[in-house]
């Protein structure tokens, strides 16, 4: 919180709280959400998966597979981390790989011509290379000191040059790393050592630099600079308009590089453009609202999306705004499903944007409670329809299958599914088939179609007429552009034997269903309890054995169970037992309830805790 509380400083002042400034901030914030209805671009933002670790100020790279390279950033506790996950576009969803040798933030990486990263900077004092191929980090490092790392650009030669120093005495040092050779070799210095600049290769091969802060005044600069690869030297350029830092810098097909926002003593929402034919800057269109630590990255068309940001103090954005280079105007796109700032925007090769990481409010009618390390991703992209299937609480992939267990000849089984159209489009086309004997579908047929957000739920019955196993396809056709034919197997066995069953209930409440139910216990204040009371009962002809109880998941220390009296249960038996949430802070805390016995088909019976540790 010292961090946060430092970045809420440095942005504020007597002056920005002034009535005058506030009105300022306030009427744009209130005039985008209108205009967003009209002039709102087709593309929309949507939640698509979370990462394993919530992070803020990291990086997020494409690589040469397609997928997206997640590493470094802070947690909400404001520490470095070395942890590194990749996002699978085809898959949509965040898988762990190597962490680096260092803990790093702010830093850059590279995607080198050998398919290799390159992470520099961050706090760090050393270089790193990620390899794709073995999910693995080595560190590369000049043998004459650290490799610095306040930018890092790709030329076209494929060398990469690197910026800055982490000590005094490598302040404006430039260097090119070499992937061919591993090697590092020192190149002419800046005529500013500087900070939270921007760094873009132009469209001739030469490097723009610009803004950013001094190391050793710390004022923030307009200062502008160019390195020629040809000879390896700086020149100086036009100066900006507007000193700045921590802004965006983009370059546009025209060969113009675009600045957006940042910051001077307050965020900026003034833009400028630099023409590298005649070294010059001039005044854009000015985006609708203050932004810093905001996102700006090319669409597939060739316009610009801004994304998030901070224009006040204890405010953070859901705005987003896009550029017509040929226009030179900004129109209102749709909001980020969270404010976010401090996070990362990545195009996919399909086009879309990929949003990760971040930090916004926990709550956007309470602005200024911060989720510091945001876990959940977006897409932006045009609206698709997205099916999920859903067994109980548990989701099932396409390929997957459902277990029906052991069933008595002459009763059967069932299991409650459900399709959730999960996308911004509606999903059309929808159609189920079974194809095998002994399971059948409750309704038979499905709606045409399910509009964004809707869903809608059917059953499936095992009712054996033999003894032995038996299997069948469960497919769900629709037009969900990568599962446009969904399917799961269905298994389940036919006996004559007699066998337990186990149910289990709470007072007052209906029958729990195994991996579907869930029990609330509502809010607990810290240093308090609250207990809930289970029956499990043997409704089957046999004796159910091996009885047993246990929690499950990140939470389960806050759920403590009292054990069954009993191991066994004869037919027709019961037996109680109950579980107490004991929350250790507040929050949203999920465990899960692990029923063991050897009932055939439920042999873990699965039942989902939940419950809010509240303040005292």
């Amino acid at each position: 919180m010292r961090e946060l509380r430092q970045r809420r400083a440095s942005m504020t002042g007597k002056s920005s709280f002034h009535p005058l400034r506030i009105l300022r901030w306030l009427i744009p914030c209130l005039a985008l959400p209108l205009l967003a209805g009209i002039l709102r671009a087709e593309s929309t933002f949507r939640e698509i998966s979370k990462l394993n670790v919530g992070r803020n100020s990291h990086t997020a790279t494409l690589l040469a597979d397609g997928r997206v390279l997640i590493a470094g950033g802070r947690n909400a506790k404001h520490q470095p981390i070395a942890s590194a996950e990749i996002y699978d576009p085809a898959e949509k969803s965040f898988s762990r790989t190597g962490s680096l040798a260092s803990g790093r933030y702010d830093h850059h990486a590279t995607l080198l011509p050998n398919q290799k990263v390159l992470v520099t900077g961050g706090g760090a004092p050393t270089a790193e290379l990620f390899d794709p191929a073995t999910g693995t980090w080595s560190v590369t490092q000049p043998s004459d000191g650290q490799p610095g790392g306040d930018s890092a650009t790709l030329l076209t030669n494929g060398l990469v040059l690197v910026i800055g120093g982490m000590d005094g005495s490598q302040l404006g040092i430039s260097r090119l790393y070499d992937p061919a050779s591993n090697s590092w070799t020192r190149t002419g210095s800046l005529a500013n050592a500087r900070k939270t600049h921007t760094a873009n290769l132009l469209q001739d091969g030469r490097v723009l630099v610009c803004g950013g802060q001094d190391y050793i005044s710390q004022s923030i600069s307009n200062a502008a600079e160019i390195y020629d690869p040809s000879n390896g030297t700086w020149t100086s350029t036009g100066l900006l308009i507007t000193p700045r830092h921590h802004h965006t810098a983009t370059l546009l097909p025209d060969g113009q590089v675009l600045i957006c926002g940042g910051r001077n003593r307050d965020p900026l929402a003034s833009t400028e453009l630099f023409a590298p034919t005649s070294g010059l800057w001039t005044p854009a269109s000015p985006l609708s609202i203050e932004r810093v630590f905001h996102t700006a990255v090319l669409l597939a068309d060739n316009k610009l999306l801004v994304s998030g940001g901070i224009p006040v103090a204890s405010t953070v954005l859901t705005t987003s705004e896009i550029f017509d280079p040929l226009s030179g105007n900004w129109t209102a796109a749709d909001s980020l499903v969270s404010s976010r700032c401090l996070h990362a925007a990545t195009r996919l090769n399909n086009g879309n944007i990929l949003v990760t990481g971040g930090w916004g409010a926990y709550d956007r009618r309470q602005p200024g409670d911060f989720d510091l390390a945001i876990e959940v991703a977006e897409e932006y992209g045009p609206p698709v329809p997205e099916i999920m299937i859903k067994q109980g609480d548990s989701n099932i992939l396409s390929g997957g299958s459902t277990g029906f267990g052991t069933v008595l000849l002459g009763e059967n089984a069932t299991r409650n599914f459900t399709i959730w159209n999960t996308g911004t489009a509606d999903l059309t086309g929808l159609g189920l088939n079974i194809s095998g004997d002994h399971f059948v579908a409750t309704p038979s047929t499905l709606p045409q179609s399910l509009a964004a957000g809707e869903k809608i739920e059917f059953a499936i019955s095992f009712s054996p007429a033999a003894a032995g196993p038996a299997a069948a396809t469960l497919s769900l056709s629709s037009n969900d552009d990568d599962e446009g034919l969904f399917t799961i197997t269905l298994n389940g066995e036919g006996t004559t034997l007699a066998l337990p069953e186990i149910a289990v209930e709470q007072p007052a409440r209906k029958k729990l269903e195994d991996g579907a139910s869930k029990t609330d216990f509502g809010d607990v204040k810290l240093g308090k309890e609250k207990t809930r009371t289970f029956i499990v009962r043997n409704t089957g002809n046999a004796p159910l054995t091996g009885l047993s109880v246990r929690t499950t998941g990140y939470y389960k220390a806050n759920f403590i169970v009292t054990p069954l009296p009993e191991t066994s249960l004869a037919a027709g038996a019961s037996a109680m037992f109950k579980v107490t949430f004991i929350p250790n802070s507040t929050g949203r805390r999920n465990a899960g309830l692990r029923i063991l016995s050897n009932d055939a088909n439920e042999s873990q019976f699965n039942i989902h805790l939940t419950g809010m540790g509240a303040k005292p």
